[in-house]
């Protein structure tokens, strides 16, 4: 592992604790888990058994009862892998920092693996301003969900994909080793942790349990953990890949599918990149697809976090995009709409546009939008809300309700984008001065529309 992974935040001398404590939050699995590593690598050195944790709340932002289904099929795998392991995995229904608080008072050491989110900074300020307190407690932090650790590819909000891209080029290979295979000496799973918090042992029975936003219907389309995420990476690499450069295509499934795990931490994108160097070097001829499908999945993503990193308001209309775009949407604040459409409306897709209508269906049914079609969904919400701090906020707020891998960076960054982060600006025209503009004509242009009409309809049909 490299150790530029690892972030000391306090080292003590004295060697005091039952346990090492692995406090899991965003790394979600086993394999090229360094937080998880490091772990296993103390607990061998200092022979003091390993306990996982993960604190399970109720009310975390904008969740509702199909992201947590996608969630507890992920913790239901690994609850059986740590048993495979020999490694004692407890879920407490808790708020996460107040479980780990618990839980590290006990610890020699606390691993924390790194989320970017406002929530999940908090938790950790939590955490470490009570881990402080303990003397003899040592406290380490583990970027294990990035290719390159965001503090070492830049210290500053980037501008756009070309000013950050070449940093990133120029580390990847410093990154991309494959963690050697740790097991560890002493079992821990029979170990017992005296704690008043409730202990969830069948995670999946928590679904109906948890008091959960069941406004939104559960989707089949996507099912989490750990095993189908690299079910799901095998399967595009092998079926998908060869025609990656078709991806802008809706009408094909030629995209990924992996968002929704790279949100949950199912899958590392380390992981990920080994595996298509591996490929590369048996099958050259998918070059040109393999680089464009890691721009999207390490340039692009990390582009993303480090925007969600080093700006704080990153989901805020008045701070998320550039001078340049709130000026020109001043100018053109007052510019008539041919189509304005409540919340309501559009949430239940019912605009003229047969095409924005079906992006919505699928979104609503299936949790899932092909990524040019969340291009053209936002845009055209601009288009036809009536104001634009009003458009980003039916944006957002659909984006989160809805999509298994919103509350994201990539999503706060996506729909950013709409509104010119990231972007630059373009020739002038009505409601959308300088952003960027898309159109139903571009689509009809671009590829066969209707085609992606037919099958979304029946990807949904009985829905």
């Amino acid at each position: 592992m490299g150790n530029e992974r690892i972030q000391h935040i306090k080292s003590s001398n004295e060697l005091k604790g039952d346990y090492i404590l692995y406090w899991m939050q965003q790394s979600q699995r086993i394999t090229f888990n360094y937080a998880l590593n490091l772990g296993i690598i103390l607990s061998n050195l200092h022979g003091i058994p390993l306990v996982v944790y993960f604190g399970l709340t109720e009310d975390y932002p904008d969740a509702n009862q199909r992201h947590y289904k996608f969630m507890l099929e992920g913790l239901a795998y690994l609850k059986h892998k740590f048993v495979q392991m020999g490694i004692k995995f407890v879920i407490y229904r808790t708020s996460p920092e107040v479980g780990c608080i618990k839980l590290m008072q006990n610890a020699s050491h606390l691993i924390m693996d790194t989320g970017y989110t406002r929530i999940q900074k908090i938790w950790k300020q939590t955490v470490v301003e009570n881990a402080l307190k303990i003397s003899t407690l040592n406290i380490l932090e583990v970027e294990s969900d990035v290719m390159v650790p965001v503090r070492l590819a830049s210290e500053k909000e980037e501008y756009a994909a070309r000013t950050i891209r070449p940093k990133i080029i120029a580390q990847i290979e410093a990154y991309i080793s494959k963690p050697k295979d740790i097991f560890p000496y002493y079992r821990s799973l029979h170990f017992e942790i005296k704690t008043d918090m409730e202990e969830i042992k069948a995670p999946m029975e928590m679904l109906d349990v948890l008091k959960l936003d069941r406004t939104v219907s559960l989707t089949n389309r996507f099912i989490g953990g750990e095993d189908e995420a690299i079910k799901a990476f095998h399967e595009f690499i092998h079926y998908r890949l060869p025609n990656y450069l078709q991806r802008n295509h809706p009408e094909f499934d030629y995209c990924s599918y992996l968002s929704p795990y790279l949100h949950f931490g199912h899958i590392s994108p380390v992981k990920i990149l080994y595996h298509i160097q591996k490929l590369l070097k048996t099958s050259p001829e998918l070059e040109e697809p393999a680089q464009s499908f890691i721009e999207e999945v390490v340039v692009r993503r990390e582009l993303a976090i480090n925007f969600v990193n080093y700006n704080e308001h990153y989901d805020d209309f008045h701070y998320m995009t550039y001078a340049w775009a709130y000026d020109s949407m001043l100018m053109h604040k007052d510019d008539s709409r041919d189509y304005l459409y409540t919340l309501s409306e559009f949430e239940q897709y019912q605009t003229h546009d047969i095409y924005w209508n079906t992006a919505m269906k699928e979104m609503v049914h299936t949790g899932f939008m092909h990524t040019y079609m969340r291009m053209y969904w936002c845009k055209k919400i601009i288009e036809w809300s009536p104001d634009y701090e009003t458009a980003y906020d039916i944006a957002l707020y659909l984006n989160n309700k809805y999509f298994l891998d919103g509350r994201d960076p990539n999503s706060y960054a996506g729909i950013a984008w709409c509104f010119g982060k990231h972007d630059r600006a373009w020739t002038e025209r009505p409601v959308f001065g300088k952003l960027r503009y898309m159109n139903a004509n571009g689509l009809k242009r671009k590829f066969d529309i209707d085609k992606y009409v037919e099958k979304i309809n029946a990807l949904t049909e009985g829905d």
